[in-house]
């Protein structure tokens, strides 16, 4: 085959083989990302509003087939689509904040509540269950490197006064 081809869903982060002859093409919801040799992080959550490709190393296109777009980033760029205002934005980016992820860093930079569950949620395969909402709910910083979820609400909990059970892929905060 002459192509390399990948359908995504989710998250992923690409350290991709140059190959002149076989261009590597990744489609996440209305975005297709083609690079020939590069690396880069692609974010396509089907319940979350906007698309993402941040380009690390290299250079990326991305086209985007619903408002008919093409746009070439260069390292530190990111294009950023809003699904529901059907508008793209290309910006510079935090390199540890959008690819760290995938070096077992989990980083909060001004993030809500609401925020830092859904990512909790994804990172440690678990529920939450709010039975009580805490008493600080904005702006939560943190940075922590291959820590357990016990460790990471243990500093959450102590912070913003809520308390916490974990039953098996189930937590319960109240």
């Amino acid at each position: 085959p002459n192509k390399r081809i990948v359908y995504l869903t989710g998250e992923a982060f690409f350290d991709v083989a140059e190959d002149k002859t076989r261009p590597f093409t990744i489609y996440s919801g209305s975005l297709s990302t083609t690079a020939l040799g590069t690396s880069f992080n692609v974010r396509a959550y089907p319940e979350e509003q906007k698309l993402s490709v941040a380009l690390v190393t290299g250079k990326v296109e991305v086209d985007n087939f619903e408002i008919d777009t093409s746009e070439i980033l260069i390292p530190n760029e990111q294009l950023v689509y809003n699904v529901q205002e059907l508008e793209s934005i290309k910006q510079h980016f935090d390199t540890e904040l959008v690819t760290g992820w995938h070096k077992g860093l989990l980083i909060f930079q001004n993030s809500d509540f609401n925020d830092v569950v859904e990512k909790l949620e994804r990172w440690y395969g678990v529920s939450f269950e709010i039975q009580k909402l805490p008493t600080y709910q904005k702006e939560y910083r943190g940075r922590f490197n291959y820590q357990s979820l016990e460790e990471v609400l243990q500093v959450m909990s102590f912070t913003s006064g809520f308390s916490y059970i974990i039953n098996d892929k189930n937590v319960i905060i109240n």
